[in-house]
């Protein structure tokens, strides 16, 4: 991913700052770490930004880091093709609490939050 009109941020600085919340979040003893991020002003993309390079749009983001395995970013199921195309994330999952009830959503493959979740905080990938 690069931006002809301004400065770049190599990929390997996004793994070194995640590299970093982990040694921090293996100090205080957190297994992981959720962040939500959106964009609107009240909570914005600060997280998102800061760990994968990647801005919202359409619909919020969790940026999720375990202490142990691979980060991710948990969205909706409008914006799980975007966030690959636009941000250093390559592992993006859908999730129900970020998709509207009465669609349909024929090319996503939505899980639950707690599928999710449950998995990570125990220490599994």
């Amino acid at each position: 991913m690069t931006n002809p009109s301004g400065p770049t941020i190599p990929e390997a600085e996004f793994e070194a700052r995640r590299n970093l919340l982990r040694a921090a979040m293996a100090r205080e003893g957190i297994g992981l770490f959720i962040a939500y991020s959106d964009d609107r002003a009240a909570f914005g993309q600060q997280h998102a930004r800061y760990l994968f390079n990647y801005q919202p749009h359409f619909e919020p983001a969790l940026t999720i880091v375990p202490v142990d395995g691979e980060a991710l970013i948990a969205t909706g199921p409008e914006s799980d093709q975007f966030v690959l195309a636009t941000s250093f994330c390559r592992r993006v999952r859908v999730v129900d609490v970020f998709a509207h009830a009465d669609e349909e959503y024929p090319h996503s493959a939505i899980e639950g939050m707690a599928d999710l979740l449950g998995p990570l905080a125990s220490g599994g990938r």
